[in-house]
C-alpha cells in the first residue's frame, strides 16, 4: 500500500479554493486501490473528533495557531510533524509527502531529512508567484521568494500544474538542477444538477437582480493582482446593457480603495454578490453568464479559469502566458491598456452566434482533452505508485486493460498526425525543417516509414529550433501537442525536443520513464571544418549521450553485462545527484558553441548517432528539395543524397533481417472505456 500525505490545503470536504478543490477531486476520483491518502485539515477550534474519513481518505485535523498571516506557516509545520509521527507509529514504508505551496522554506530542509530517514520522499507543488502578490508588504514578499527558493532546493520533485511555472522553476533555480514534473490542474465537465426552475437558482437570480445570459461574471480572490480595478473601470466605461457580477469575498480595505478609484458604487450594473459555496449553484451561475472575465496575472493554471472554460459560453481573458497556455484559441484576449477590455466586450457582444458557439465548443474541448479530473488523477496515481525510496523517476505504469495496445500501424498513423501539425505550424511561421536519419531514409527508399521503424525524426537549423522553443506556448495552443525535452529535463536544457501527444503513452523496454507518443526535433548546428576538431567534438557528444543514457535507462538494463551492472549500481546515485539535467544542458550547450552559419559545414551534433558522417555542406543544407513521406510532400535539405551516403553508405540496400529492428516500445491510449474502439 502506498501512503500519500497531503499538507498545505485547508482540507476536505472542500468549500472553495484551488488546493482544497484539488484534494477533493483527487480523493473523489481515486481509482487506485493501493493508494491511501492522508489529508491535513485546518480547524480553528478543538473539533469533536481529530480524525475522520472523507472520500476514502484518512483526514486529520490540525489546530491552527491564531497568529495572523503566519498561521499558515505554522499550520503546515504542525501538519508535517503529525505526518512524521504517524509514519513512525505505523512503520509506514516509502511514504510520499506532498506539500502544496512554498510557505515553509526556511524550515523545510530539516523536515525533508526526517522524511528521508524514514524512507520517504517529499514532493512540492510550487503554486504561483506568491511573492508577486500586491496584498503582501515588501518584507513578506521577500520571505515568500526566499521560501520558494529553499523549497525548490530541497524538494525531491516539483509538481507544476502550469508549464509556464515549470519553465520558471527550471530557469530561476537552474543552480539547484530541480527535478520537475508537469501535471495539470483539473476541472469538471458535468453540467449543474440544478434545473432552470430550481428554487436555489431562482432565488440567486432575484437577489443578484440579473437575468440568465445577461451578465458578465468574475469568480476569484479579491486581490489587486486579479485586476479588479481594470475590469471594473473598463466595464463602467463601456456602453454594455448587461450587468457585471463579481462572485468574491470582499476585503473592506481593498473595496474602499476600489470605490475611491472607480466610483463603481454609483453604477447599478455592478453587482458584488459575495462568495457562493454551493458548487452546483456556482456551476449554474457560470453556465448562464454571457461571458466570463478573467484578470488573473499571477499564478499557474487557475482553477476558476478551467471551470469557466468548461461551463461558460464566452471567455474574455487577460493576455498573459498562464492564460494563453491554458485556453489557446478558445477565448478572446485583452490587455491592461486603456480601452482594450472595453473593445473586447464590444466585440463579444457583436459576435455572430455561430462564432460564439465555436468558441464555446473549443473551450469545452480544451478541458476534455487536457484538464479533466479523471485524466489528472490518473497521472497523479501513476506518479505516486512509482515513487520509491529517495527520489526516483516514475516507473513505467502497465497499460490499463481497458486501453488496447497500439499496433505499429496505429503508431505510424498517430505519428503522421503529429508530423502534419508540426509541418503546418512550421510553414505558417517560416520555420525550416528537414527529415533526418531513418525518416529521411524511409522517405527516399520507401516513400514513408521504414516498415519496422517506429518513430519520426526532423532536424531544424539552430536559429529556427530556438524560435520554435521560444514560441512553445503558441505552438501548444495552436496544435494541442506538447513540447518536451528528454524525460525529466526541461526543453530549454534538452539536447533535442520531443513533440508529444498527451493522449498516448509509450514505454521503451530499457527506459525508466513512460513518455507520451512523440516525434523528435533535433537542432542542426555549425560544425568545425578541421577534421581533428570535428572528431573531438563528436567524441564529446558521444560521452555526453552515454552519460544521459546511463542516467535514463532502467537499472539492470543495458546492451551487455558490464553496462547492466554499472547501471544497477550507479543509476540511483546519478539520480540523487540530479546529474541528468546538468549533463543534458552541457550537451545542448556543446551544439551552440559555434554560431550557426559561421563555418561551411553543419550537422546533427547534440544527438548525432552517426558521428562525423552527419556532416554536410552548409550550402547544400540551406538549399531545399522535397521528398514524399506517407503521401505528404515534405521540405528537405537539397544534399539529402550526400547526407544519406555519409551515414548509411549504400542506403538503397536493405539490411539483413536480423537488423530490421525497432525501439521495442509498447504504446497505449491514456484512457479508454472498456470495449471502446481506437480512434
Amino acid at each position: 500500500m502506498r501512503h500519500v500525505f497531503i499538507v498545505g490545503s485547508k482540507g476536505i470536504p472542500a468549500r472553495y479554493g484551488g488546493f482544497e478543490t484539488f484534494v477533493e477531486k483527487l480523493t473523489e476520483h481515486a481509482a487506485a486501490e493501493d493508494i491511501q491518502y492522508h489529508v491535513a485539515c485546518a480547524v480553528d477550534e478543538q473539533p469533536a473528533t481529530w480524525e475522520f474519513t472523507h472520500n476514502g481518505a484518512h483526514c486529520f485535523n490540525v489546530l491552527r495557531k491564531r497568529i495572523g498571516p503566519a498561521q499558515a506557516i505554522f499550520y503546515d509545520l504542525d501538519a508535517l510533524k503529525w505526518c512524521i509521527a504517524y509514519i513512525k507509529q505505523h512503520a509506514i514504508r516509502q511514504p510520499v509527502v506532498y506539500v502544496l505551496a512554498c510557505r515553509i522554506g526556511p524550515f523545510f530542509e530539516a523536515y525533508v531529512k526526517q522524511i528521508h530517514a524514514l524512507g520517504g520522499c517529499v514532493l512540492v507543488n510550487p503554486d504561483g508567484h506568491e511573492w508577486l502578490r500586491a496584498k503582501w508588504p515588501a518584507p513578506v514578499r521577500r520571505y515568500w521568494k526566499l521560501s520558494e527558493g529553499r523549497m525548490v532546493k530541497h524538494a525531491d520533485l516539483l509538481v507544476c500544474d502550469s508549464r509556464t511555472i515549470e519553465a520558471y522553476i527550471q530557469r530561476e533555480y537552474a543552480k539547484h538542477a530541480p527535478q520537475t514534473a508537469y501535471i495539470a490542474y483539473g476541472a469538471d465537465l458535468e453540467r449543474s444538477s440544478l434545473a432552470d426552475d430550481d428554487p436555489a437558482w431562482r432565488e440567486w437570480l432575484a437577489e443578484a437582480g440579473v437575468a440568465p445570459g445577461e451578465y458578465y461574471l468574475v469568480v476569484g480572490r479579491f486581490v489587486p493582482e486579479n485586476n479588479y480595478e481594470t475590469m471594473i473601470g473598463e466595464f463602467m466605461a463601456s456602453a454594455s446593457q448587461k450587468h457585471f457580477v463579481l462572485v468574491t469575498g470582499v476585503e473592506d480595505g481593498f473595496l474602499e480603495q476600489l470605490q475611491q478609484r472607480t466610483g463603481f458604487q454609483a453604477d447599478p450594473r455592478i453587482k458584488f454578490v459575495g462568495t457562493v459555496f454551493d458548487q452546483q449553484l456556482l456551476k449554474k451561475i457560470r453556465e448562464n453568464a454571457f461571458a466570463y472575465l478573467h484578470g488573473h496575472e499571477v499564478g499557474g493554471t487557475n482553477p476558476s479559469l478551467l471551470e469557466a472554460l468548461a461551463a461558460t459560453r464566452l471567455n474574455l481573458l487577460l493576455d498573459v502566458g498562464f492564460n494563453r497556455e491554458v485556453a489557446g484559441d478558445a477565448a478572446l484576449y485583452w490587455t491592461k491598456d486603456a480601452g482594450s477590455l472595453r473593445a473586447c466586450m464590444t466585440r463579444a457582444e457583436a459576435l455572430p452566434e455561430v462564432q460564439a458557439a465555436q468558441l464555446a465548443e473549443a473551450s469545452t474541448a480544451v478541458i476534455e482533452q487536457r484538464f479533466s479530473w479523471p485524466y489528472v488523477v490518473r497521472q497523479y496515481e501513476t506518479l505516486f505508485q512509482a515513487l520509491t525510496e529517495g527520489l526516483e523517476q516514475p516507473a513505467p505504469p502497465s497499460p490499463d486493460p481497458s486501453s488496447p495496445l497500439l499496433s505499429l500501424q496505429d503508431m505510424h498513423r498517430l505519428e503522421k498526425e503529429i508530423l502534419v501539425a508540426v509541418v503546418e505550424y512550421c510553414e505558417q511561421h517560416g520555420l525550416r525543417y528537414t527529415p533526418i536519419g531513418g525518416t529521411m531514409l524511409g522517405a527516399v527508399r520507401h516513400k514513408g516509414f521504414i516498415p519496422w521503424d517506429d518513430d519520426i525524426d526532423l532536424g531544424m537549423p539552430r536559429p529556427h529550433y530556438e524560435r520554435l522553443l521560444a514560441s512553445a506556448q503558441d505552438f501548444e495552443a495552436a496544435t494541442g501537442l506538447i513540447i518536451q525535452g528528454l524525460a525529466g529535463v526541461a526543453p530549454q536544457d534538452s539536447p533535442l525536443l520531443k513533440i508529444t501527444r498527451p493522449d498516448v503513452l509509450v514505454q521503451e523496454r530499457r527506459n525508466r520513464e513512460t513518455t507520451n507518443l512523440w516525434i523528435d526535433i533535433m537542432p542542426i548546428d555549425a560544425l568545425p571544418e578541421d577534421e581533428r576538431q570535428l572528431a573531438s567534438v563528436y567524441q564529446k557528444s558521444y560521452r555526453h549521450r552515454l552519460a544521459v543514457g546511463f542516467l535514463s535507462t532502467k537499472p539492470s538494463e543495458g546492451i551487455n553485462l558490464p553496462r547492466r551492472i554499472l547501471k544497477t549500481l550507479g543509476a540511483p546515485l546519478g539520480h540523487s545527484m540530479k546529474l541528468r539535467t546538468a549533463v543534458s544542458r552541457s550537451l545542448n550547450n556543446l551544439g551552440k558553441r559555434i554560431p550557426y552559419g559561421s563555418t561551411p559545414y553543419v550537422g546533427i551534433l547534440t544527438w548525432g548517432l552517426y558521428g562525423v558522417g552527419e556532416r554536410v555542406p552548409l550550402e547544400g543544407f540551406e538549399q531545399c528539395d522535397t521528398v514524399e513521406f506517407e503521401g505528404l510532400r515534405l521540405s528537405c535539405m537539397a544534399c539529402w543524397d550526400e547526407y544519406l551516403t555519409g551515414i548509411y553508405g549504400d542506403y538503397m540496400q536493405m539490411p539483413p533481417a536480423d537488423q530490421q529492428v525497432c525501439h521495442n516500445v509498447t504504446a497505449w491510449y491514456v484512457s479508454k472505456e472498456p470495449g471502446e474502439p481506437l480512434e
